[in-house]
């Protein structure tokens, strides 16, 4: 009795909270999944840009500018507003460069 009771519970809470019950719940299994795999989707395809866009060679390229670069300023006097301004200048960031790094080692 006590779970029918709950149930009728339940079902009424859903017809008067999700117009019927038979509507999105984000709560859902279903939904999070969804959502896991939307985002999972996004990364790859992010990923997937990312490599596109920095191939070995231009890894390398920039690997070798950006040591150069840091030289010039020296070594012990770079300064975070240095590397920032490097970085806006060039169109890349450090934390670009490092991850193409990785992924071009990886191959």
């Amino acid at each position: 009795m006590a779970n029918t009771t709950m149930q009728q519970k339940e079902t009424n809470y859903k017809n008067n909270i999700n117009e019927g019950g038979e509507g999105y719940n984000p709560f859902s299994d279903a939904a999070k999944n969804e959502k896991i795999d939307n985002i999972i989707a996004c990364k790859k395809s992010d990923e997937l840009k990312f490599a596109e866009k920095w191939t070995t060679d231009i890894t390398t390229s920039r690997r070798a500018e950006w040591k150069a670069k840091i030289l010039a300023i020296g070594t012990a006097n770079v300064k975070i507003t240095d590397v920032r301004k490097l970085e806006i200048a060039q169109g890349w960031t450090m934390a670009d460069l490092k991850k193409a790094i990785i992924i071009m080692e990886a191959k």
